[in-house]
């Protein structure tokens, strides 16, 4: 029975050991790091599949006014406009108007004062 308590004691003595310990240190290390790399895959996995979620809406709404677009060209008012809108076409007796953007230089022209002698003298010296 001597023996039995002294085999245990070695044990016990093995697990205190700073050998045994330091390998203890080491093995946690290890697992802390294995544990955080899987963290760090979740992470970028949850970032991956927030970016596709935002994709798919996106098409879900591309596809929606492509749908849309092809019901209005499936009528012959809606082939008439886009081939009048793409190609700038007229049927016969038809006129077609352009209407212009006004040019910011004339219209700041057309709105300026004209300037008084004094004005005038007074610039001459800035």
């Amino acid at each position: 029975m001597h023996q039995q308590k002294r085999g245990r004691g070695m044990q016990g003595k093995f697990v205190h050991s700073p050998i045994f310990l330091a390998f203890l240190v080491i093995l946690a290390l290890f697992l802390l790091k294995a544990v955080w790399d899987l963290f760090e895959k979740s992470q970028d996995a949850r970032i991956a599949a927030e970016s596709v979620q935002r994709e798919y809406e996106e098409l879900v709404v591309r596809e929606a006014a492509l749908k849309e677009s092809l019901a209005r060209l499936e009528s012959p008012d809606g082939v008439e406009s886009e081939i009048r809108q793409k190609f700038g076409v007229v049927k016969e007796g038809e006129e077609v108007v352009i209407v212009l953007p006004e040019d910011p230089t004339n219209a700041k022209q057309g709105m300026e004062k004209e300037e008084g002698w004094w004005q005038k003298f007074l610039s001459f010296f800035q």
